[in-house]
């Protein structure tokens, strides 16, 4: 190795969130510790803190009048602060970006002090939103578009980009040829099912955000119908927004990240149901691992990775429409030794593929590569 190589690096992170924020917490802060032992120091700033992210979940529960304006507010505040974030960055060796996409006027200060980049995208930003409004003018579609240029200018400008998914891939390599797909990853150290106490019947559940939920009320008819051919079934909904659940026997649970273990051990079953949208074919996968790292079987819809990290009929099925839905659902409802097959063989999966052991590596060798390039322009 290069004297160089050797060299301690500084690295300054700007996440779209803080650890409340599933894809800020797996493709960033999970790598801090492992990273600083190999001499490379990660300092992270939020763009979305974990109060202000907590107060975006809560802002639905706000007076209408006062909604745009607390919104309004906290964008303000965000990116003021954000601005202050890459001002500071003068002292680092490289800026790793998570998944935020900067205002050109913020590249371009990164570019005249000569910062390299690392982008990290793990959803297809560059797609429209399910929930986008078509209307021509509206304001979901301004930003949108206002957004897909900002981030097109990042990903042309970084000396490297990091991907979950194959579908992501594809797209950056049009404007970057130096991508590298890492999904997931999961700390298979610490990830697995803990102790919890016996419940009885079989639960079938999901892990995710307000904004997924979703892709769990398209398939409420699915679901119903399985409550109603198995009376034993209940469903764990965790993350979720509240919604209309009648015929199901169902609880909303609060997502933490002490308590997640706990709350996933209680699945029998996880599901992940996707839209066949081109937003929703650049989703990394990460409930499907989260299941498989704890031993659960998985049900999901066969849209992007999915496909990829789902063996139909050995680490879970693949559910096309709401009668496959229900089908497979209930083949794992019957069948313990099924599911506890099925969840083994994801546990291995995850371990051979997605353990985050690998990606330290990658991501160890991805940084390096660029603060030596960087080092060597410099000189």
């Amino acid at each position: 190795m290069c004297q160089d190589s050797a060299r301690d690096i500084r690295v300054l992170g700007l996440s779209l969130f803080g650890r409340r924020g599933a894809s800020s917490r797996y493709r960033l802060y999970q790598y801090i510790p492992h990273l600083a032992k190999r001499g490379i120091r990660v300092d992270v700033r939020p763009l979305i803190g974990d109060s202000a992210y907590a107060r975006l979940l809560g802002i639905r529960r706000t007076n209408r009048l006062v909604r745009p304006l607390l919104k309004l507010f906290l964008v303000v505040r965000s990116m003021l602060a954000r601005l202050i974030h890459v001002l500071g960055a003068g002292p680092y060796d490289l800026v790793l970006i998570q998944k935020d996409v900067l205002p050109s006027a913020y590249l371009l200060i990164l570019r005249i002090m000569g910062k390299k980049l690392i982008f990290d995208l793990d959803d297809a930003l560059f797609e429209k939103h399910p929930t986008i409004s078509p209307s021509l003018f509206s304001l979901d579609r301004l930003f949108f578009e206002l957004r897909k240029r900002s981030l097109n200018r990042v990903l042309s400008q970084a000396a490297a980009v990091i991907v979950t998914a194959p579908y992501l891939a594809r797209y950056v390599k049009k404007l970057n040829p130096q991508v590298h797909i890492i999904t997931g990853p999961i700390d298979c150290a610490s990830a697995g099912p803990v102790e919890v106490p016996a419940h009885s019947g079989v639960v079938v559940g999901w892990i995710g955000s307000p904004v997924t939920t979703r892709f769990v009320r398209d398939i409420l008819g699915a679901l119903r119908e399985v409550q109603q051919r198995h009376e034993e079934v209940s469903f764990d909904m965790v993350g979720a927004s509240e919604f209309c659940a009648d015929g199901l026997d169902l609880r909303f649970l609060e997502w933490s990240d002490e308590e997640e273990a706990v709350l996933l051990s209680r699945f029998d079953i996880g599901i992940m149901p996707l839209s066949s949208d081109n937003w929703s074919k650049g989703k990394g996968g990460l409930k499907i691992l989260q299941y498989f790292a704890m031993g659960i079987p998985v049900v999901c819809s066969p849209v992007g990775i999915n496909a990829e990290l789902v063996t139909d009929g050995e680490t879970g099925f693949l559910a096309r429409d709401s009668d496959e839905w229900v089908e497979k659902l209930s083949i794992l409802v019957r069948d313990e030794e099924l599911r506890r097959r099925m969840g083994e063989a994801g546990r291995r999966i995850v371990r051979t593929r997605y353990d985050l052991k690998n990606a330290v590596d990658r991501m160890e060798a991805i940084v390096r590569e660029v603060v030596v390039s960087s080092r060597g322009t410099r000189a």
